[in-house]
């Protein structure tokens, strides 16, 4: 009972403790998110960091020379992007008549339908103020006294105010900015021994796990975001030397944009390919070059989000899309615009310190992009849900990339296994294992009819002496259709160099009559675990008493049990074995037949 109630209250306990990190990453956004982009930055320069420090550059003149480059480049940029926005500021009352006459194009569109519709919904919005205007009776609704309006005195200004107001608004992304820069710095020269504090923290009792975690989630987010930088400043190159030749004003200012943009995802390219395009409209009196402008971008983005960006790091975040859409709207609703531009390294962490912590394990199942379920569960599933189709195309891709063989021994036996258990523990009715039965016979047939048509042409010893001799191996099913199945499966696989017959669990009285053209030289019986193992040896020996010369196998497919026990309780002689793989089983097959010959 104990136990009971603490397997209930596990994931209650789970789902307070994510509830109160959700609370504390919203109420302590203040700390976290400084602290989060600090992360971010010492991110992306550990890998210079370190390169430097192999070159004996030694640490605290490689993140020195580092930060400052940091620090120069930022303040170069931010410059460039404060004097052309200026710029452009200064210049948007000269684009007037052009946006001007681009809307009255717009406006004629269509015959003027568009005019027409704007004009009754503005007649529509006149009519319904004039309305509610009125009383009933149709006098004018009387107003109260209205309030005094109130004076205001506006005080002397003075230079300190006056500076005051100008550099307020500044100073707090700025006192931001170098406590995220000094964050920056302070990790960087200390980052072995805030891992080493934070192995010491979390790996208490799990070093082995944490250090893990904590490795493929450095390796993963750094390279990631090293990259994205040189993805992203290729791009904003490419699209300032782009701007450039079609003759946009101030080309180095979107250049720049576009590619910082580029790291908040979804939204950052949209914006960044807009703001330009805007601004061709305005600057321009045509409609050619605001169409190169957005044919450019298009092709761009294409070129990069569909072959660039998935070449270089699209499997090294380790993460899904649909998993990138989900935590850019869960931190934008955390952290605001800033939790957009961490969303992407804070889930690539999150991910995978789940692969080494059971706590956050349904993250790496539900945001991962490795593969859920394997094969066999995926076939066995769409099996259950009555979706053959499915489940052959899955056969299909699976042999596709390895073979016949793998396929029947790695997927379609663990699938009859799956199969026998469910039926065992009565979780699937006569019904159900009938029909998988039927569809697992169908897909085995029909991948043997496809991708075993042509002879591979062996041509060893074993072949000729089974083509010219008349015995052939016998598949004897232990019990029921599953176990006839996987003798379906070997005959196959053998049908080039073997002539194997497979009798069905209620055949197994027809055995005299299929010996009359010859004595087998092999007999095998099939049987998929679990089985009665009781069963099996009464069968052997009754196969045994009236065919004493027979060698007989035991296919026990993929039997996790010892193989020497089980032969013991089945009560096997020296000349019969247990086997429990197809191939090892062919192998036997061709031993047997070459003594045969």
């Amino acid at each position: 009972m104990a136990s009971l109630d603490s397997s209930r209250a596990t994931p209650l306990i789970t789902l307070i403790a994510i509830i109160l990190s959700v609370a504390a990453l919203y109420f302590a956004r203040a700390v976290l998110v400084p602290l989060a982009l600090a992360v971010l930055i010492a991110f992306i320069l550990s890998p210079v960091v370190t390169w430097l420090e192999k070159l004996h550059v030694g640490r605290v003149l490689s993140v020195a020379i580092v930060s400052m480059l940091f620090i120069a480049g930022s303040a170069a940029m931010a410059w460039v992007v404060t004097h052309q926005l200026l710029d452009v500021t200064d210049k948007f009352p000269d684009y007037r008549q052009n946006i001007q006459n681009k809307l009255a194009v717009i406006r004629s569109m269509k015959d003027g339908r568009i005019s027409r519709a704007t004009g009754t919904v503005s007649e529509l919005g006149s009519e319904i103020s004039a309305a509610a205007a009125s009383q009933p009776s149709g006098k004018p609704i009387a107003h109260a006294n209205p309030r005094p309006l109130p004076v205001v005195v506006q005080a002397q200004s003075n230079p300190f105010s006056l500076l005051t107001s100008w550099l307020g608004p500044l100073l707090g992304p700025i006192g931001t900015g170098g406590v995220v820069v000094v964050f920056a710095i302070f990790m960087l020269m200390n980052r072995k021994s805030l891992r080493n504090r934070l192995l010491r923290l979390a790996g208490r009792g799990h070093l082995g796990s944490t250090t893990r975690a904590l490795d493929e989630a450095t390796r993963r987010v750094s390279r990631y975001l090293l990259l994205q930088s040189v993805v992203n400043v290729c791009y904003g190159c490419l699209v300032g030397f782009g701007l450039h030749l079609i003759g946009v004003p101030n080309p180095a200012l979107w250049g720049v944009l576009a590619g910082l943009l580029r790291y908040v995802p979804y939204l950052g390219p949209l914006i960044g390919g807009a703001l330009p395009l805007l601004l061709a409209l305005g600057a321009f009196d045509d409609w050619k070059r605001p169409l190169f402008v957005l044919a450019m971008f298009v092709v761009l983005d294409v070129v990069t989000a569909n072959f660039v960006e998935p070449m270089l790091y699209g499997s090294h975040t380790g993460i899904t899309s649909l998993a990138i859409l989900i935590a850019a709207i869960f931190w934008t609703v955390v952290w605001g615009p800033v939790g957009l531009l961490l969303s992407t390294p804070l889930t690539v962490c999150l991910v995978a310190f789940g692969k080494h912590a059971p706590q956050l394990q349904f993250l790496t199942i539900l945001f991962g992009d490795e593969t859920v379920l394997s094969p066999e569960a995926q076939i066995y599933q769409r099996l259950l849900a009555s979706d053959p189709d499915e489940a052959r195309q899955i056969a299909e891709a699976y042999v596709r990339e390895n073979s016949v063989d793998a396929l029947y021994e790695s997927v379609l036996i663990p699938v009859l296994l799956l199969a026998k258990r469910d039926g065992d523990r009565r979780h699937l009715d006569p019904s159900e294992m009938n029909y998988l039965y039927q569809n697992l016979r169908d897909l085995v047939e029909d991948v043997g009819d496809r991708f075993l048509s042509e002879d591979p042409g062996s041509g060893n010893e074993s072949e000729r002496c089974a083509k010219r001799s008349k015995n052939e191996v016998v598949v004897i099913s232990a019990q029921d259709e599953g176990d006839e199945i996987v003798g379906v499966m070997l005959a196959q696989l053998a049908a080039w160099n073997y002539r194997i017959r497979v009798l069905s669990a209620g055949r197994i009285s027809d055995l005299e009559h299929e010996f009359r053209d010859g004595t087998p030289f092999a007999v095998c019986i099939s049987a998929v675990p679990p089985c009665a193992l009781s069963h099996i040896r009464s069968l052997f020996q009754d196969l045994k008493a009236k065919h004493p010369d027979i060698s007989i196998l035991i296919g026990l497919w993929r039997f996790a049990g010892v193989a020497q026990r089980a032969a013991e309780r089945i009560g096997l002689s020296a000349d019969d074995k247990i086997v429990t793989t197809l191939p090892e089983i062919t192998q036997h097959i061709g031993i047997l037949c070459e003594h045969a010959c």
